[in-house]
């Protein structure tokens, strides 16, 4: 590079411009390259290099007195005689020190540059930093700092590659590619990471002294990131930086700077992390024990630690709080277990689902038993179901998920025995005399004909669909681009959801009574038998009988008029001239039927032909959407289950002295079952008579008798899950005591002098916000706030009662989801997630923030409560 203006400075050190005389200058920094001549006020200057005495007295008799500048060696300047030292400007030879070569090239001052290699780097980039400073807001003077910017500047192509980028992710590209910088450029480096990144910057620093200890940084630290004390060997390299006094981080804090650098540099190395991972685990091995491992967030041998403790507690019978599965789908290396993961996130449901109070402590009514198992048994049945798909897509945990689903069966028969003998007691009385329960036969009267007469009505008939595979269905409703949901019950109809079927629990019986109006007394017909020939006669016969209709005009679709496409039966949907139109879907019934009993039952709303298309008609066309199934259904688990020949495979009759097969009972339904004659009912789960197949009805389970029955609307809400279901998030066995398993006893028909059990204690009742609640008021959710919530005296002064309501809900509940929220506090859900937040910021300026919110898979919110213990922990 020539610079012109550093011959002009040697000229002003001369004494300035002059039309005579010469000037020596020494050679050096910055005169390397300079031109030929240099233009003065005065004259034009010619430069030349001596390299003898006899050559710059040749050059000085040649000029006769004309202005010239000679760049001397500095051998020849310290041996120069004196008359041509005499003679010369300033009689002496002139030097130029490399900060006024600096700051001659770029213009502005320079000081505080004494470092001899930060000299030599600023030299060596003269021109770019030139080209630097043109760039930026022209500096009075370029001090150390400045000067080092620069630099970085112009020897990285842009210092935004230090100063922007985390501490992380500096190591991750270092530790993949050790730099190969000169000694210059990294001490340049290693002197400005503590201004940049302050303490991590004093670590990255010590570490650019070997590629060893950037590798250490990785490796070791993603150890120390573990919680929890750590034996001394886990620091291995690192302990020279414990040591350093030029770092000078206290040990106190170290270890947390360490953690977070290595975390953060494992997530940007992401697929090239695995070797750095692999040799952590092999330190940790040796070092560390396997619950220490299994704390770690980023070992994938910590994930796999974690999850087998979580499955061998599930197997003991502990109940398994949420925020263990949360922790789990944190964990990088989630996605390596994903399977494992949702297996076991039904396994720790199924933990917590067990560790409840078992359905007959609320109350032998028979109504009580229905609400307990559509709020809770039902969703453990859907869990099972889960699981036991989840089963299929790995190998692992088989054991404790077959321990938990024992835990489960066993919980569940109890339900179903304390259901059936509360039948036996009294079947016909049951079904007519109890209060909201809803049989079959009167869902015309009880409820599909309680609206407008000119309002159009159609009835969705769902074949053989249990509780909870409709909970299922309504989920998938929910994801539609106009999602569908169920109608919320109004406070002096929530009771309408409860709705039963009839014994026996087959087609011909069951939904002969949904179009007949009343129970049928025709003789009951096999399923086989039924679904060869029965519905296309008898059905449609029976709903032109159906007296509560009265002259309402209606039509209705079976399976063969479906078969060829939904086409007919959208075109009656928008005839208006048809007051009812009624559906019969098959889809769940063809699979239960399935001798392959090697799949799971599985329906989604999209893979049932015309069923979505016909719930959009139906609201386009101003029609209300009542769903209900004729019976459920009980699962195929295992041929040890089956109690004999068959072909009803979950009733039977009985001689005069027969007694009722093993997980059978003996109930009298009088004149309604068909046929006279003592029958017995399945209670037990997955018991079976005949020839094994996905799924069995006809008995008295809760899952074949409890039937879906609800209106279907947009926008609707989801049957809520219990409290079980996400949470609570933290808790502990003593919070969760699991009760013992009860012997479950041969079932006999009980008599009416059978003594009565004392009734337990009435437990206080924990107010729900799903379904099937009516709304609790603001005040009866605030009771107990202040023991509950653990905040100061000051912060619950100045919470408004509905802010109270919502949080002592989340206490009592360990979370809520947004639609929740919104029903207690009477809001459209689309405002409580503004409402939410605003709630958060107002605990967080007054230092108690107490929820923390996620957004579920289903892309809703939820809000977990905090308990006091961890805010002082947090």
């Amino acid at each position: 590079m020539e610079t012109p203006e550093l011959l002009r400075k040697l000229v002003e050190m001369a004494g300035g411009p002059a039309a005579q005389g010469y000037v020596l200058a020494l050679d050096g920094d910055g005169l390397e390259s300079v031109p030929q001549r240099v233009q003065t006020s005065q004259a034009t200057y010619e430069v030349c290099r001596p390299r003898t005495e006899l050559e710059l007295r040749r050059m000085v008799w040649k000029s006769s007195g004309a202005p010239f500048i000679a760049i001397l060696p500095p051998d020849l300047a310290r041996s120069l005689p004196a008359d041509l030292l005499h003679r010369a400007r300033r009689r002496r030879v002139h030097a130029l020190d490399i900060q006024d070569v600096l700051s001659v090239v770029l213009g502005v001052p320079v000081v505080g540059t004494d470092d001899r290699a930060v000299q030599r780097l600023a030299l060596d980039h003269l021109e770019a930093l030139r080209a630097q400073i043109s760039q930026r807001t022209h500096p009075t003077v370029i001090d150390r700092q400045l000067l080092d910017e620069l630099l970085l500047d112009v020897c990285f192509g842009s210092g935004e590659r230090l100063r922007a980028r985390s501490p992380g992710a500096l190591l991750a590209e270092w530790v993949e590619h050790p730099p190969d910088w000169d000694e210059s450029v990294r001490e340049l480096v290693r002197r400005n990471l503590p201004r940049l990144h302050a303490t991590e910057g004093r670590i990255l620093a010590w570490a650019l002294a070997s590629s060893e200890r950037l590798r250490a940084l990785v490796v070791r630290g993603v150890l120390l990131a573990i919680d929890g004390e750590v034996p001394e060997a886990v620091w291995g390299e690192l302990e020279a930086l414990q040591k350093d006094q030029q770092v000078g981080v206290p040990p106190d804090v170290l270890r947390g700077v360490l953690s977070r650098i290595a975390v953060e540099a494992i997530e940007e190395l992401k697929d090239d992390a695995k070797k750095y991972l692999t040799e952590a685990e092999t330190i940790g091995r040796r070092h560390l024990s396997k619950d220490a491992r299994s704390r770690s967030t980023i070992l994938p041998l910590g994930l796999a630690n974690r999850c087998e403790d979580v499955a061998q507690r599930v197997a003991r019978g502990e109940p398994v709080p949420s925020s263990e599965i949360t922790w789990m789908r944190e964990h990088r290396a989630a996605g390596l277990m994903r399977n494992e993961i949702s297996l076991l996130e039904e396994m720790a449901r199924f933990s917590r689902y067990l560790a409840t109070p078992d359905a007959e402590e609320a109350g032998p009514e028979l109504a009580g038993r229905i609400r307990s198992y559509q709020k809770s048994g039902a969703f453990a049945d859907m869990s099972a179901a889960r699981l036991r798909r989840a089963l299929a897509s790995t190998a692992q945990f088989h054991e404790q998920a077959e321990k938990a689903l024992v835990a489960y069966q066993e919980r569940r028969n109890r339900d179903n025995l304390a259901f059936a003998k509360t039948l036996a007691r009294g079947y016909v009385e049951a079904l007519h005399k109890t209060e909201g329960v809803v049989p079959l036969h009167r869902l015309w009267t009880d409820v599909a004909l309680r609206r407008p007469k000119d309002e159009g009505l159609f009835l969705v008939v769902l074949d053989g669909c249990s509780y909870p595979a409709f909970v299922e269905i309504v989920e998938e409703l929910a994801q539609l681009g106009e999602p569908l949901g169920l109608r919320a019950p109004e406070r002096d109809s929530a009771t309408g959801l409860l709705a039963l079927s009839l014994l026996p629990t087959i087609t011909s019986h069951a939904r002969g009574a949904i179009f007949l109006g009343e129970i049928p007394k025709d003789p009951l017909a096999a399923e086989s038998v039924w679904r060869e020939e029965g519905e296309r006669s008898t059905d449609p016969a029976r709903f032109k009988q159906n007296k509560v209709l009265g002259n309402r005009t209606r039509k209705l679709f079976l399976k063969g008029d479906l078969a060829e496409g939904p086409g007919p039966l959208l075109r009656a949907l928008q005839d208006t001239s048809i007051e009812i139109v009624a559906a019969v879907f098959n889809a769940i019934d063809d699979q239960i039927g399935s001798a392959n009993t090697g799949a799971q039952l599985q329906v989604k709303p999209d893979q049932i032909s015309g069923f979505i298309p016909s719930l959009q008609a139906a609201l386009a066309h101003g029609r209300s959407i009542l769903v209900v199934a004729d019976h459920g259904h009980t699962p195929f688990w295992n041929k040890a289950l089956r109690v004999g020949a068959g072909s009803t495979p979950r009733f039977c009759e009985l001689g005069p002295k027969e007694a009722a097969p093993d997980g059978f009972v003996e109930v009298n339904v009088e004149e309604l079952g068909g046929s006279s004659g003592r029958k017995a009912f399945a209670w037990r789960m997955g018991a079976y008579q005949g020839s094994p197949q996905v799924g069995f009805h006809g008995g008295v389970g809760l899952e074949e008798m409890v039937v879906p029955l609800a209106w279907l609307v947009r926008d609707g809400v989801r049957a809520g899950e219990p409290s079980w279901w996400f949470g609570p998030t933290h808790a502990s066995a003593a919070e969760m005591k699991v009760r013992p398993a009860e012997p479950l006893a041969k079932a006999t028909a009980p008599t009416r002098q059978q003594k009565k059990a004392a009734p337990a204690p009435p437990a206080a009742k924990p107010i729900q916000t799903d379904l099937y609640d009516r709304r609790p008021s603001i005040e009866a959710l605030a009771v107990d706030a202040d023991r509950l919530l653990g905040l100061p005296a000051d912060v619950m002064e100045g919470l408004e009662p509905d802010e109270r309501a919502v949080l002592t809900l989340l206490a009592r509940h360990g979370s809520a989801r947004m639609s929740e929220v919104a029903r207690v506090l009477g809001k459209p859900a689309a405002r409580v997630g503004g409402w939410m937040a605003k709630l958060h910021r107002k605990l967080h300026d007054v230092g108690a923030p107490c929820f923390s919110t996620d957004r579920l898979p289903n892309g809703e919110q939820q809000y977990t409560f905090v308990p006091p213990e961890r805010r002082r922990n947090a």
